[in-house]
């Protein structure tokens, strides 16, 4: 799966798979009989070494990243790094009982109800929040963008990179056969030329197409008396960049 966030929400809902499965056992537990001990303790192994050692540290990063270009979801990412903690904790506490109790140990009902609550009401909590909050601002799949403007080389290398994109060829701009290789020129020719320019316009900000820029060096510039807003991404070699761009005036 290359759409990260397409993988991130993908993993939510296995998640989501699992700890349905958890709390049928919690709520056999609750009434009295003997609930499935060898699953329960599967799922939480699976969710702790899975999920806390390879998820939600990778989460921590995106949330990093992703709080400099929204700063109003700094507080929220926060909130969210916050409960990692808490259920790995939770899920910790929650496995050492059930290990106890198949081991022959006498543990309060009590106790083993409070940890399942409190681990299954963060985690479900925790993944909603991020499915509703974070990830519709988390990124943008080559599938929603309308027109690709990158570094004019050669054609082949365009073709290539629709190939591994998994793009039409003709959502990818090129002047090539017109103007031939331009060097680093191309960048701003491209940008200055064309009606085509108009069209680099987030469609979440407004109407309009969606347009991609991939900077080829640090600190990569636009034409002068060309406005540009730009909404994600950094001035580091090949980072992504989504700009909105007002074409200057004739």
């Amino acid at each position: 799966m290359n759409d990260p966030v397409a993988h991130w929400h993908a993993e939510h809902v296995y998640f989501g798979q699992l700890l349905k499965l958890l709390r049928k056992e919690i709520d056999v537990f609750h009434s009295g009989s003997d609930p499935n001990y060898p699953l329960m303790l599967d799922i939480i192994a699976y969710l702790r070494d899975y999920s806390d050692r390879v998820h939600h540290p990778r989460e921590d990063v995106a949330f990093d990243r992703l709080a400099k270009h929204c700063p109003d979801l700094q507080i929220v990412l926060s909130r969210l790094q916050q409960e990692h903690r808490v259920i790995a904790r939770a899920g910790a506490n929650l496995h050492e009982r059930l290990d106890a109790i198949l081991a022959g140990e006498v543990i309060a009902r009590e106790d083993v109800e409070a940890d399942a609550a409190t681990f299954l009401v963060y985690y479900e909590s925790h993944i909603a929040k991020e499915e509703s909050e974070v990830l519709a601002r988390a990124g943008i799949g080559a599938g929603q963008v309308d027109q690709f403007l990158l570094h004019q080389a050669n054609q082949n290398l365009l073709a290539r990179i629709a190939k591994s994109l998994g793009v039409d060829p003709g959502r990818i701009y090129s002047n090539i056969r017109r103007l031939g290789n331009t060097s680093s020129a191309s960048m701003l020719i491209a940008l200055s030329r064309g009606p085509w320019v108009r069209v680099i316009t987030l469609v979440r900000r407004g109407s309009g197409d969606t347009a991609i820029i991939i900077d080829a060096r640090r600190g990569a510039a636009v034409p002068a008396g060309i406005p540009v807003s730009i909404g994600a991404g950094s001035g580091t070699p090949g980072a992504v960049r989504i700009a909105t761009i007002t074409p200057p005036k004739a």
